[in-house]
């Protein structure tokens, strides 16, 4: 929505988790764990979104590179299904 096309405004997900994240069933927390919105209901499977709640991403080792924290509360509050 913003055009913000700066690195730290980026993920890299495959094409099924980065759905969920622009749908709001997934996001990330201020300690870079996955969230899965407990709105979100699904027949459990070893394909499950459920599975990564809990799981810390793996972000770049330069800093500068890492999530936007301040962009991920923003997902959090105005597309995460809470």
């Amino acid at each position: 929505e913003s055009f913000d096309d700066t690195i730290s405004n980026g993920l890299a997900l495959c094409p099924n988790l980065h759905r969920a994240f622009d749908r709001g069933l997934i996001s990330i927390d201020d300690r870079y764990q996955v969230m899965v919105s407990t709105k979100f209901i699904e027949v459990p499977s070893s394909f499950s979104l459920k599975q990564f709640t809990g799981k810390t991403i793996i972000g770049p080792l330069d800093a500068h590179h890492q999530p936007s924290l301040k962009n991920l509360r923003w997902h959090r509050e105005n597309t995460f299904l809470k």
